[in-house]
């Protein structure tokens, strides 16, 4: 393969390298180690952007010859999280795209959910999740202030204490992002108005509470963006390195296991896979059967203590009916589905914690013959 020198003008040099990319994309895999020589050959009096544009060059080139193509939208994203000005929730639209062409559906659920946002109950990444602390504005008598004051979870009930310390970002990833770009200053989640209410008198003798607020690092947002983009990119780097030959049919040749595994290591950082229980195969349970009941629940992540915990439940809280076959879930065996699903989800099971939470209730109402 011939190998362009580039001289003159910057336009020129990137027709000439067009030229010589055009032989590269059409040129057999095994003559394809010349790239090399070829990256080394391009603007020599710009070599710190020389990696860079060629990805972005080939982007282009590619876009001109086969039109929207899988590759063509791989190589696209791969050059545009390396350009760290461009937004992450455009080059995750385009990741959409991507997703839809390769019928993944935990892709395509993650990016919908980095552009939408999330629920409020709903499991989230790991890099949507942190620790801060809370603060507040005091007024006591004779116009006395305490501003920023902060403000210790310990007086908190138990079931408020998340608002003096743990953070969730559920908003799409654009607000972050613009927010990130507008001031370096740290964000703020304001506690609702009712439980200012509830504690104004309770942090600080002779002085009331009169707003209180949960602070986000700008640091944490910042990391937000950058981890989202690393691991798209890593992403988009794996799934060109598993193709087997630069072709538009070789992206279907990848199996879709792989895929899979990519999204759940790579993107989702190996922990929790964001879903719907409906996308969680669980074996099969037959009504008043223990056997499969014990099957399933294993494949679940459930220990063998906790089934005979259940099991034992089940045979004494329950009403049963002539055949002995409890037809109703008592409390208790409620409470042990909640407490299972946390137990399970320490043990790292890829599914999420209310996704498991549900598996695991679907497969004991399903013994029960609901």
């Amino acid at each position: 393969m011939h190998v362009v020198a580039f001289s003159g003008s910057s336009a020129a040099k990137h027709e000439r390298f067009d030229h010589g990319m055009q032989q590269w994309l059409f040129a057999p895999i095994a003559d394809r180690a010349q790239i090399k020589t070829m990256h080394s050959a391009i603007l020599p009096e710009e070599n710190r952007l020389g990696h860079f544009l060629l990805l972005k060059r080939t982007a282009i080139l590619r876009r001109k010859l086969f039109g929207s193509t899988t590759l063509a939208l791989i190589d696209d994203i791969i050059s545009s999280l390396t350009d760290t000005k461009e937004p992450v929730a455009d080059v995750l639209r385009r990741c959409l795209v991507l997703a839809y062409k390769m019928k993944n559906e935990p892709l395509k659920h993650w990016v919908e959910k980095e552009l939408n946002g999330y629920a409020i109950d709903e499991e989230l990444p790991d890099y949507r999740k942190s620790f801060g602390t809370a603060k507040g504005l005091f007024f006591g008598s004779y116009g006395r202030q305490i501003k920023n004051q902060p403000l210790p979870s310990a007086v908190l009930k138990p079931e408020h204490r998340e608002w003096a310390r743990k953070i969730n970002l559920l908003q799409p990833i654009a607000a972050y992002e613009s927010s990130a770009k507008e001031s370096n200053k740290n964000l703020v989640l304001e506690w609702p108005a009712d439980l200012v209410a509830m504690y104004e008198m309770e942090f600080l003798q002779g002085f009331v509470l009169n707003r209180a607020w949960l602070e986000i690092p700008i640091s944490m947002i910042n990391g937000l963006l950058d981890t989202v983009r690393t691991r798209l990119l890593t992403f988009a780097l794996e799934i060109q390195g598993a193709l087997p030959e630069d072709t538009e049919t070789a992206v279907a040749k990848i199996p879709p296991t792989e895929v899979d595994r990519l999204v759940k290591v790579v993107i989702l950082g190996g922990n929790n896979v964001i879903g719907n229980v409906g996308e969680f195969k669980a074996p099969t349970v037959v009504a008043g059967d223990l056997g499969s009941l014990k099957t399933a629940l294993t494949a679940l992540g459930v220990q063998n203590e906790d089934i005979d915990d259940l099991k034992f439940i089940l045979e004494h809280d329950a009403p049963k009916d002539d055949d002995s076959k409890p037809k109703t879930i008592s409390e208790k065996a409620l409470k042990w589905i909640g407490e299972a699903a946390k137990k399970s989800g320490k043990k790292g099971v890829e599914i999420g914690g209310a996704v498991l939470e549900e598996a695991i209730k679907r497969t004991v109402f399903g013994y029960l013959g609901h």
